[in-house]
């Protein structure tokens, strides 16, 4: 039996990541705690090595979602799907050098999540995420 695709969420609402969190476990994956600050994202992920981030670009604290993306990925390579209310081509341009796989404009709706999660997950030879 394969493992429950594990995912981290850093939302500075509170009440998109708890709702983002919610759905998400309804779909069957295995969400941890969301956090709001940047380095907090940056231990969690170092700690727990997650299947996939979903990372919102501003952030709680000093470090923002694209500091903490590069991090990341300098240490670990975890897939992370970006979910902004940048505009796509700002929010673009602000993640390019970031090897991410995906930018979700907000407002988004579950479903476009989760095609975004799976696809991201294929990409990375995981082809059944839950």
């Amino acid at each position: 039996m394969d493992k429950k695709t594990r995912i981290l969420i850093a939302e500075d609402d509170c009440i998109i990541s708890m709702d983002l969190k919610k759905s998400l476990t309804q779909l069957g994956y295995n969400v941890y705690e969301p956090v709001t600050k940047g380095i907090e994202i940056v231990n969690m992920a170092l700690t727990l090595k997650p299947d996939l981030i979903l990372m919102d670009i501003k952030l709680m604290g000093k470090v923002d979602g694209i500091d903490a993306a590069k991090t990341i990925r300098l240490n670990l390579d975890i897939p992370i799907i970006f979910i902004t209310a940048y505009g796509a081509e700002k929010a673009f341009k602000k993640v390019k050098h970031i090897n991410s796989y995906r930018i979700i404009q907000k407002p988004y709706n579950i479903d476009e999540v989760d095609k975004a999660i799976r696809e991201t997950l294929k990409l990375n030879g995981k082809t059944n995420p839950l």
